[in-house]
């Protein structure tokens, strides 16, 4: 396969999805189309957010710190705080890689930013929004590209690798030149992988949502968008504790998701592309509600 499929194929573009709240935890952020929205959870009305100059790009990963909304992509990772409109850059990437997501970890305080190179090949690295500039590689010995990372309150880390899902932590490590190492197991096989001179006709997962007892996921197609679900799994290891492999489908979800949870783990939003539209996650029992006023006039 030549690089630039490769790299159109793995482009976080055609995933599609990232989404964060605010620190007032009134206000959570996404991916649109190009740029980024705003949604007022109390108004159900979304505002589009105004880059710097020397910031235009199209897409973006988000997270979030305690004071500011985080935006990866490009060549760069960039703090916007919302109290003050400042705009602060965290990171300038290496010219040989592009800037793809971020995750930021409630408890450390350090952010994991993921980059790739032009044939697609991934590498992290954390960095600590107190020291603009300053980032160390994270060393990954046996996930080859992991992707969509994503924190819970505790720090636990979950994320996909060839599109099962797996969970961790960035752990400290003694060499200078690769200060951090991802640990991890994966804890469901959800990917269906086949092999033909079509298109793929498999599904991977993408967008993580980790609650304390469950876990949302989006399952769709590998590669790009046609079908998919907002699935629902146990917040579990399927493997030790033998689980059946097996899932509850909450949504369609054909084009895309943007999933987010607050710092605290209280409140969680998912933006469902195909029904361009929000919907509340209720924390507990891992069920979507439509947010009232969020879909579009009909003939939009």
């Amino acid at each position: 396969m030549k690089p630039l499929l490769v790299a159109l194929l793995l482009s976080p573009a055609l995933f599609a999805g990232s989404a964060a709240f605010l620190p007032d935890g009134k206000r959570v952020a996404r991916q649109g189309d190009s740029g980024v929205l705003i949604l007022d959870l109390a108004k159900a009305t979304e505002s589009e957010l105004k880059f710097p100059e020397d910031f235009q790009v199209e897409y973006v990963g988000l997270s979030a710190t305690a004071d500011a909304l985080l935006l990866a992509g490009g060549q760069r990772v960039m703090s916007w705080n919302p109290a003050t409109d400042a705009w602060t850059e965290l990171w300038s990437a290496p010219v040989e890689v592009t800037v793809d997501d971020v995750a930021c970890d409630p408890k450390s305080g350090r952010v994991l930013v993921t980059t790739s190179k032009e044939n697609g090949e991934p590498q992290w690295w954390v960095l600590d929004p107190k020291q603009p500039g300053k980032v160390g590689k994270v060393f990954n010995r046996r996930a080859a590209y992991a992707r969509n990372p994503v924190f819970d309150p505790s720090g636990n880390l979950y994320f996909a690798v060839h599109g099962d899902l797996w969970k961790g932590a960035i752990d400290t490590n003694d060499s200078e030149e690769l200060p951090f190492v991802l640990s991890g197991t994966r804890i469901w096989p959800l990917a269906a992988q086949e092999t033909s001179d079509a298109n793929s006709g498999g599904v991977s997962a993408h967008e993580i949502l980790p609650l304390e007892k469950h876990l949302l996921v989006e399952l769709s197609r590998t590669g790009g968008s046609g079908w998919g679900n907002v699935i629902r799994v146990p917040n579990a290891d399927a493997y030790e504790k033998h689980l059946p492999l097996k899932w509850d489908e909450l949504e369609d979800c054909s084009s895309g998701s943007s999933m987010a949870l607050s710092r605290d783990g209280k409140q969680a939003a998912i933006y469902i592309r195909s029904a361009k539209r929000w919907y509340q996650v209720d924390v507990k029992a891992g069920s979507l509600t439509p947010l009232p006023n969020s879909a579009p006039a009909k003939g939009k």
